[in-house]
């Protein structure tokens, strides 16, 4: 069709193969064309077709650089050897290509209107081939028409190219109308300074450029390699009121994303839409992404390679790299995910606090199967969560300022958190637990400075070894609080598990300036192997805390109590080691347990109470617990049992009733093991001289009345009867 050519008819098919006349004089539905090994079919001039008619060129090359109209009708340009066409336009797919051929190409340098209707341009090059296959240059629109949406295919099958430098209009612009349906796929893709639009008046559309979502097979084939420039455009915006529409980026292999994306929401309401850039092996993201909604919720990028890092340089040539500013810059206008398969490595200390744009409220979510949290992470206001089932941990999310702000939350869905260094936070540590999971953190050597809350089910697992054999793990890591008169660890939650920390009371170089070590009313928690030091108040004070139970734990240098229970039911208290404690008022004690019926007291050793002043320091002290059971229990003082205080006994139990108090010890004597040095000369002669006195006095006023009374009766009647007689 020459340049002045002008065809106006109801549909046309030209084609330099061989039609099935029988099939289509028979009136079918479909119609094959086969045999087209050679030959071109070209349109220089101007086609119209009727409404619900049908356009079709097929050939092993297709070429437009003419007009083509078809308003609610179907264009259909296809390059192959064989192929079906859909004369009714009432299937899926306008244009089937069932045979490649060397050579295939279809061309458009002009334009081709269907408003209301489909633009299809199809080819099947020969396995291997990799030339193009679809050059797109001119204008292809298909915009919505009463309600209808358009719809545009480039379709390059799994060879070839699929190259657009021109203009796709999938729009809606009349009143109510949402953005069509685009779709450009084949073995390669790429947009080269092309606009792509789906916007519409209400909702955005659809534009899909190498695969469907998520990369998922289906009716959208996928591409290997997907390049878009940065002179290239996406819109799939809602033009008024609505929401931004879905717009999908993908390569199997590789994508290269360095254009702009606009989903956004409608100037008069709705919310912004989702955009996806991913590819199942390297991603390289250099572009901008907009999802903003003027009055309603901004919407979704997800970057969605195998395995990502994210740091401070340039992108990798293997597409396994995104850099921080990038994700900075594009923060400002949506919400980032980043999802990987394998591995998200935070390869540098990143600064994702302010774009090019300025800063901006976030939220950042990276969800794989491991993220690696190695370094830090500067942010602004937002939310950043880490969702994946392991996080390695030595960096920290933080402000600038060194804070989050107000607002700004980090969380997470671990269920190990492997913290690998001091530089880490225990905290954030907790944060990125999951919420409704049993998580383990596993913490490696240490300090770790900060108040910590236990608010999930989680085993915080140091690596301090078996603490009542060796005394205190250097090698442990110590937890020290920030806040002077506050709490290092507060368990707020059930199913919590400690073991294996010193726990200092040392804050800012101060001893004995933290109140307690741990404190809370928890359910089932376990508290073991830990080394308790230097604390102002207690080392452990539990309320209401059912089921505890505190083993295994070292304990010096205690302002109050070692062990402090107050309520709760099922509690035990075994095997650990109180030494040097007691305090200066009345009742501090060893271990203190009040108003917990049942408690198993059992196996403790407690020495040094006599450094305690007050009335009342008590080896133990069991108060209102019915049925307790206070068993195998050892106290060892330095002096006697009143040095614990004036009130003060080794065993003191009150207001109990059913108790079991059997094969407990106090031992006045320290024995020989590490404290013996010190004690060692005083003890000896002090018990000597307490008993020597008392048999003295006692035997002495005994023998004093007996003998006085006997000797006066026997001399007085002797003589008085002798002289009588004479």
């Amino acid at each position: 069709f020459g340049k002045s050519a002008k065809v106006d008819v109801g549909g046309i098919v030209a084609s330099t193969g061989q039609i099935d006349t029988a099939a289509f004089m028979s009136g079918a539905n479909t119609l094959d064309i086969t045999g087209m090994t050679t030959g071109t079919v070209e349109n220089q001039g101007l086609i119209s077709i009727k409404a619900g008619g049908l356009a079709a060129f097929v050939a092993p090359h297709v070429v437009n650089s003419g007009t083509i109209q078809a308003n609610v009708a179907t264009v259909a340009l296809g390059a192959g050897s064989a192929v079906t066409l859909d004369l009714y336009g009432d299937q899926l797919v306008a244009l089937k290509v069932k045979d490649s051929v060397a050579g295939a190409l279809v061309e458009n340098s002009g334009k081709i209107i269907a408003d209301g209707g489909r633009v299809q341009l199809t080819a099947r090059a020969a396995q291997g081939v990799v030339d193009d296959v679809i050059n797109m240059s001119g204008i292809i629109r298909a915009q919505t028409v009463r309600q209808q949406g358009g719809r545009i295919v480039l379709e390059g099958g799994s060879s070839g190219t699929v190259r657009v430098k021109g203009k796709i209009d999938a729009t809606g612009q009349v009143k109510g109308s949402s953005g069509g349906r685009v779709e450009i796929t084949g073995h390669h893709v790429s947009l080269e300074g092309a606009t792509v639009d789906a916007s519409g008046m209400k909702n955005g559309g659809e534009v899909y450029v190498g695969g469907g979502l998520y990369g998922a097979i289906g009716p959208i084939p996928g591409a290997s390699v997907t390049y878009v420039s940065a002179d290239s455009v996406i819109n799939a915006n809602s033009l008024n009121t609505g929401n931004g529409g879905m717009v999908v980026v993908w390569g199997s292999d590789r994508t290269g994303f360095y254009g702009h994306i606009n989903a956004r929401g409608g100037k008069n309401g709705g919310n912004g839409g989702f955009v996806e850039v991913s590819t199942g092996k390297g991603v390289v993201f250099e572009g901008i992404v907009d999802t903003t909604a003027a009055k309603g919720t901004t919407g979704e990028l997800l970057i969605d390679p195998a395995s990502v890092t994210i740091g401070n340089g340039p992108a990798a040539p293997d597409g396994s790299y995104l850099n921080a500013g990038n994700i900075a810059n594009t923060l400002a206008f949506t919400n980032v995910a980043v999802s990987a398969t394998n591995n998200i490595d935070i390869g540098d200390d990143i600064n994702i606090s302010t774009g090019a744009f300025g800063p901006t409220f976030f939220n950042l979510s990276m969800t794989s199967n491991v993220i690696n949290f190695v370094n830090d992470i500067i942010m602004g206001a937002g939310n950043l969560a880490f969702n994946a089932p392991t996080v390695n941990l030595s960096g920290i999310a933080t402000t600038s300022g060194g804070t989050l702000l107000s607002g700004s939350r980090i969380g997470g869905a671990a269920t190990v958190v492997n913290v690998l260094a001091d530089t880490a936070s225990l905290q954030q540590a907790m944060d990125l637990a999951a919420a409704s999971s049993p998580v383990t953190v596993n913490v490696a050597s240490g300090l770790y400075q900060g108040n910590l809350t236990v608010n999930k089910q989680v085993s915080l697992i140091g690596n301090g070894g078996n603490l009542l054999d060796a005394g205190a793990d250097a090698s442990a890591p110590t937890i020290q609080g920030m806040t002077a008169g506050g709490n290092v660890i507060v368990v707020n939650s059930a199913n919590a598990h400690i073991q294996g920390f010193n726990i200092s009371g040392t804050v800012n170089s101060v001893p004995n300036a933290s109140n307690n070590g741990v404190t809370g009313s928890g359910a089932n928690a376990v508290i073991d192997n830990n080394t308790f030091t230097g604390f102002a108040s207690n080392g452990i004070a539990m309320t209401s805390a059912n089921n505890l139970n505190v083993h295994h734990d070292l304990f010096s240098g205690i302002g109050n109590d070692a062990i402090n229970v107050n309520g709760g039911t099922g509690v035990t208290i075994s095997s650990n080691v109180v030494r040097g404690d007691g305090g200066t008022g009345a009742g501090h004690n060893g271990i203190t347990v009040d108003s917990s019926p049942g408690v198993v007291i059992d196996g403790n050793l407690i020495e040094g109470l006599n450094n305690g002043t007050g009335a009342g320091n008590d080896g133990i002290f069991v108060n209102l617990s019915n049925n307790a059971v206070v068993t195998n229990n050892t106290v060892h003082n330095d002096a006697t049992p009143l040095s614990m205080g004036a009130l003060g006994v080794s065993f003191n139990i009150t207001n109990s009733t059913g108790v079991t108090n059997t094969n407990n010890n106090t031992v006045n004597d320290r024995p020989a093991p590490t404290p013996a040095p010190t004690p060692a000369p005083t003890p000896a002669p002090t018990p000597e001289p307490t008993p020597a006195p008392t048999p003295e006095p006692t035997p002495a006023p005994t023998p004093e009345p007996t003998p006085a009374p006997t000797p006066e009766p026997t001399p007085a009647p002797t003589p008085e009867p002798t002289p009588a007689p004479t």
